[in-house]
């Protein structure tokens, strides 16, 4: 639950304070969600005990960040851009979320 509040919250200001639509503010939490995912499972395998990692795992990944970044908020901006803009649009919000969303995860992991 606190995932979903987050992102709304964080979506609402990405949009009013850089007047980027909801398409690019979804795009920035998934990122950051990238990010901060790869960072947590790389911090928790090297500082918890071996007991500890999977339940930890599976509250921070599953339970607030699978919230946070929500793949059916992916699919309808998609959608709407879709609609919008055409293909051509549609397809590099779609493609640039998997690949920035990787280097981002990637990025976290070496952070960590």
């Amino acid at each position: 639950m606190r995932g979903v509040l987050a992102r709304y919250s964080i979506s609402g200001a990405i949009q009013s304070a850089l007047g980027f639509g909801s398409h690019w503010a979804t795009l920035c939490i998934n990122v950051s969600g990238s990010f901060a995912l790869g960072l947590c499972l790389s911090l928790l395998a090297i500082r918890l005990p071996p007991t500890w990692q999977e339940p930890m795992q599976l509250a921070i990944a599953v339970g607030f960040l699978g919230a946070f970044t929500i793949f059916s908020t992916l699919e309808a901006d998609a959608a709407s851009l879709l609609q919008t803009h055409g293909w051509p649009a549609m397809a590099l919000y779609l493609i640039g979320s998997v690949a920035l969303g990787l280097v981002a995860f990637w990025g976290g992991m070496r952070v960590g």
